[in-house]
């Protein structure tokens, strides 16, 4: 699942026929998509090309994660040619958490935060209720490290979430996945020669966004066996794993030989099953309840 940045703008035909305020928006108008940020019909130019967004479920996550091991998602709803629903997020690199959750139980606290700031979670609350309540995020102004004075309390980079948001909208509405919203988890029951592997997968929407493949060690003495560049040569091909896996959404679609190994992934020579096996048993499985 990879995702083109587009710089978009959303707009409502309804505001060219009626002086209505910007939380006034006519819900049988269609919202049409031009080349810059969202604003009101009447302030485009003619000359701009536009294409109407079709109703529907929207989704679009950041195709990397960041340095601090995060990955930013968004998925909000078209009906009636209006945004109903917008929902940002940032999924943990370990696919066990995401940060909305932990802001709102202050496992997750903002570094340049004061006592008086906003938490994450409510900050990002103020984004979304702008946009639903405004249709427009013309009057949005950022500076170079994407923060904004624009929304009362905001302080933290609002400009990842608006090209994440501009990047769904131009990839247009997506369908639901097969799977079950929320945290699935699998270990093995045994250790084998020496490790008992687990996997963490997140899912969306119905789709695989986040997947982290590890493995515990049976004995602390183990690592003298592996050298450095061992361990990080794996952690690498596991990454490519699961990035495998996030593309084709189907563990059973990977096909490996006698050897446990596989021909499919470029790069991808340690031996695979373990991680289709738990991949099949924790979907299997269903959600995990915290």
């Amino acid at each position: 699942m990879n995702y083109k940045v587009v710089s978009l703008t959303i707009i409502s035909a309804f505001s060219l026929l009626t002086a209505c305020s910007a939380n006034e928006v006519n819900s049988k108008e269609p919202l049409l998509l031009s080349d810059n940020n969202l604003v009101q019909l009447s302030d485009i130019d003619a000359r701009e090309q536009l294409t109407v967004l079709k109703d529907g479920l929207y989704f679009a996550e950041d195709s990397t994660y960041s340095e601090d091991g995060w990955k930013n998602t968004v998925t909000l709803e078209i009906k009636d040619g209006i945004i109903t629903t917008i929902e940002f997020n940032s999924i943990n690199e370990t696919a066990t958490e995401d940060k909305r959750t932990l802001s709102q139980t202050d496992e997750y606290l903002m570094s340049d935060a004061d006592t008086e700031s906003l938490k994450w979670h409510e900050q990002i609350e103020k984004l979304e209720s702008y946009i639903i309540n405004n249709q427009d995020t013309s009057a949005i102004q950022t500076t170079e490290d994407g923060k904004t004075d624009t929304i009362s309390g905001v302080t933290i980079s609002v400009t990842p979430f608006l090209q994440l948001m501009n990047t769904a909208l131009a990839d247009g509405p997506i369908e639901k996945g097969n799977y079950q919203d929320g945290h699935y988890y699998a270990e093995q029951e045994t250790f084998t020669d020496g490790y008992k592997y687990n996997i963490n997968l997140i899912v969306e929407n119905g789709y695989i966004v986040a997947a982290h493949w590890d493995a515990i060690k049976e004995d602390d003495n183990l690592t003298s066996g592996h050298s450095t560049e061992e361990i990080q040569n794996w952690n690498h091909q596991a990454q490519l794993l699961e990035s495998y896996l996030i593309n084709i959404q189907d563990p059973t679609l990977i096909t490996y030989n006698e050897d446990n190994k596989t021909d499919a992934i470029s790069g991808v020579t340690i031996e695979v099953n373990q991680f289709i096996e738990l991949v099949i048993q924790a979907l299997a499985s269903g959600p995990t309840i915290d």
